[in-house]
């Protein structure tokens, strides 16, 4: 539920070798302002991903949520998520201010810990018990909600190393050579219930050190089916049964609905002629694309990156990396960034060095290669297809 991976091992300078100084990684609807600037995470970091979570658990969307990252990021930081709506003002007073403290932009206004945010609601969840005012169904999902706010914080002070304590780095720390974006995996989707049970255990080895693409979900088939069904009722003769192939993976969406993730065990029945459909995978933009289907029979092979454009920077001696205005971490980067066609700016800065920018075009599949030196005041620009700039 929160992302754990991004814990600080505090008192431990083993984490600043690991991960570039001010890097931002993890997922930007969840984030904290903190991260979303650039700035290293701490338990209170974990603490705005429950808030996050709690608030999306209870009204079913997350306020910070966007198919681009860098206006998700600068929702994280700037935009105040609703707080009034009727499902959260139905919530015990105790609950309500927990998610309230914790979505606090200001991370010196949010409980220091986990263990102070649990004192928070540990009287208003037993007060709770016998609502009178309220019906037994509603009493009975606050209380399940109590509950999941209980295990969510004791899951944060479990996994939140002490800094009076040791911690044996190496069972937790992958080496330097395994560390890589969660989202930037090549590795297509693994569905565990297919494999024999050797096979299971090197998943799940190799899922300690590189998280892989998400599982195929059966969610998908059911879907699926109840479009295939409508189809041949309606369009049997004008349809075409499709093969989807993405790389390196995608949830596939069509007319707002979701068929799948690649990759996918089976085929769709679509109406033949132009279709659109959507493409999402955390490391790329959202995609669309609209293509003609052959009556019959026919396929779809989709290479994300072939569709965006992606930047690399170096950057001497280090400086901050801004993108269209939006912070993306500091040099070196963990990871290429990959972003939509389309005009850009690109800007780095340094606490005590001239920052430099360039504002520059991309077209579907350039590598903009970026090349800033902060101390001569320099930035040069190359793109795959053209010459120095």
């Amino acid at each position: 539920m929160l992302d754990f991976g991004l814990v600080k091992l505090l008192g431990d300078t083993t984490f600043d070798r690991l991960t570039a100084a001010g890097a931002i990684s993890g997922t930007p609807a969840y984030m904290s302002p903190e991260q979303a600037a650039g700035q290293p995470p701490d338990e209170r970091s974990d603490l705005f991903a429950l808030g996050v979570v709690l608030h999306e658990a209870v009204t079913g969307a997350n306020p910070f949520t966007c198919d681009d990252m860098l206006e998700a990021m600068r929702r994280v930081r700037q935009m105040d998520p609703p707080l009034d709506t009727e499902e959260l003002q139905a919530l015990p007073e105790s609950v309500h201010s927990l998610i309230q403290s914790c979505l606090r932009k200001d991370p010196s206004a949010r409980p220091n810990s986990a263990a102070d945010a649990l004192k928070l609601i540990a009287d208003g969840t037993n007060a709770v018990e016998q609502p009178r005012h309220r019906e037994r169904k509603q009493t009975r999902i606050v209380l399940s909600l109590s509950i999941v706010v209980i295990m969510c914080l004791a899951m944060v002070i479990s996994f939140w190393p002490r800094r009076d304590g040791g911690l044996n780095l190496s069972h937790t720390t992958p080496r330097g050579s395994e560390i890589m974006s969660d989202n930037l995996s090549a590795e297509q989707p693994i569905n565990d219930e297919k494999l024999p049970a050797e096979k299971q255990t090197a998943s799940h080895d190799t899922a300690s050190t590189i998280d892989p693409a998400p599982v195929a979900e059966h969610v998908g088939e059911e879907t699926v089916a109840r479009i295939d069904r409508a189809i041949r009722q309606n369009t049997a003769t004008d349809s075409t049964e499709l093969w989807l192939d993405v790389s390196p993976w995608a949830h596939v969406y069509y007319n707002g609905r979701r068929l799948g993730t690649t990759p996918m065990r089976y085929s769709v029945r679509l109406p033949a002629g132009r279709q659109t459909f959507s493409f999402h995978n955390p490391a790329f933009p959202e995609i669309h694309l609209t293509m003609d289907l052959a009556q019959g029979h026919d396929s779809i092979r989709v290479n994300l990156a072939e569709h965006v454009a992606m930047l690399e920077i170096e950057v001497s001696p280090w400086g901050n990396v801004y993108l269209d205005g939006e912070p993306v971490g500091s040099s070196p980067l963990a990871h290429p960034l990959f972003f939509r066609p389309g005009l850009h700016n690109v800007r780095v800065s340094h606490p005590t060095l001239r920052a430099v920018e360039k504002s520059f075009e991309a077209q579907a599949g350039d590598t903009i290669m970026v090349i800033a030196n902060l101390d001569r005041t320099e930035l040069a620009m190359r793109r795959t297809r053209e010459t120095t700039e």
